[in-house]
């Protein structure tokens, strides 16, 4: 007995080392993906002007970006035999993608002796400021959304706990690291090292990320990946996804227009300036992260 008993032990270990890696890992990437967020509204907001319009505008991509390759991974899931590599890659992949945001400045300066005052002012230059934010800030939001999803996805392989209980967990995770980005960002960063090299120091922070990932797809076994998870999916309910989708939908729809909306009250007691929406965007990340912490704590005993 005393023999079978130290293998479990010895799993439970690794297993409980290996969660706290990837706490780690979500935590540095949330926090330089917020403070990505907040570079790049400062970017735009001096390119486009500063004004409610500029900062819905980044945010709304940002989001959109993230929402769109979760959605990415989640058709993929079942097709990657090591989540782990393609979160790495994708992690990799995001220094490269937001040297264009770094230069923005540079690629754009062409644009708007092009356009002319009247057509900057008109729904043309509206379209326009649209477009350049697509352009920008969709791509890097895009990959960012990648990796997360993989991330759990593997994790639920190597360390045998519920979605719910680990997946939430990574996620309060990630977020609460985001929201302490925001704060390193505005208190700390920005006023001593300057936007510029705290761009190369966010990127830099993502590529580490990546790195660590790809070592850890090398010393995890995926090769029950696929059957494991389908297992480990056992509790999938057989109603249709319809409803959960639509509220997830029109919740995160909610939460983004109240946070936009409050930005914009912000403006009647406060210059515009990058803490304004700093301010807010703190008070959203670090109350859905709080509050995915504590559902993560009590879901065994709900």
């Amino acid at each position: 007995m005393p023999n079978d008993s130290r293998p479990s032990y010895g799993t439970e270990r690794r297993s409980s080392r290996h969660v706290a890696i990837l706490g780690a890992l979500v935590f540095l990437s949330g926090m330089a993906a917020l403070t990505h967020q907040l570079l790049w509204t400062r970017r735009l907001i001096d390119l486009l002007g500063a004004s409610t319009e500029s900062t819905a505008r980044v945010f709304g991509i940002f989001f959109l970006g993230l929402a769109f390759g979760s959605a990415i991974a989640a058709l993929l899931a079942d097709r990657i035999r090591n989540p782990y590599k393609v979160a790495g890659f994708a992690q990799l992949a995001i220094p490269f993608l937001v040297i264009p945001v770094i230069y923005l400045s540079e690629l754009t300066d062409w644009i708007w002796p092009l356009m002319g005052s009247d057509r900057i002012q008109g729904s043309g230059g509206d379209l326009l400021k649209a477009m350049i934010t697509l352009a920008f800030v969709f791509p890097p939001s895009a990959v960012m959304g990648i990796s997360f999803p993989l991330i759990v996805s593997g994790s639920l392989h190597c360390s045998k706990q519920s979605l719910a209980r680990l997946g939430m967990g990574l996620y309060a995770t990630n977020t609460v690291g985001g929201a302490v980005g925001i704060l390193f960002t505005i208190m700390w960063a920005m006023p001593r090292i300057g936007n510029f090299n705290l761009m190369f120091a966010a990127a830099l922070l993502d590529g580490l990320v990546g790195i660590s990932l790809l070592l850890l797809s090398r010393s995890n076994d995926f090769s029950t990946y696929n059957s494991d998870s389908a297992n480990s999916v056992a509790c999938e309910s057989t109603k249709s996804p319809v409803l959960p989708i639509c509220l997830a939908f029109f919740s995160g729809m909610t939460v983004l227009a109240l946070e936009v909306s409050a930005f914009q009250m912000f403006q009647l007691v406060a210059t515009i300036s990058i803490f304004a929406p700093a301010a807010i965007l703190f008070s959203v990340i670090a109350t859905l992260g709080v509050s995915a912490a504590f559902y993560s704590k009590l879901q065994g005993r709900l």
